[in-house]
C-alpha cells in the first residue's frame, strides 16, 4: 500500500479499527503460539501448514 503520510495512514487504521471493534470485519485466528513457539512457527509458515492468521499469544 505505500501509505507514507501520516494523516493518511492514521486515516486507514482508524478506518480498519472502528470496523473491526464493530464487527464488520472478521479475522480468523487459525493458530496461536507462545513466544517459545516461535521457531516452529516460523517452520510451520514457510511449510505452508497453516490456514489463517497466526498469532503469538504473551
Amino acid at each position: 500500500m505505500g501509505l507514507t503520510d501520516p494523516a493518511e495512514r492514521e486515516e486507514m487504521a482508524r478506518f480498519w479499527f472502528d470496523n473491526l471493534s464493530a464487527g464488520r470485519i472478521k479475522v480468523e485466528i487459525g493458530q496461536r503460539y507462545t513466544l517459545d513457539e516461535c521457531v516452529q512457527a516460523h517452520r510451520d509458515l514457510e511449510a505452508g501448514k497453516t490456514i489463517g492468521s497466526s498469532v503469538f499469544v504473551l
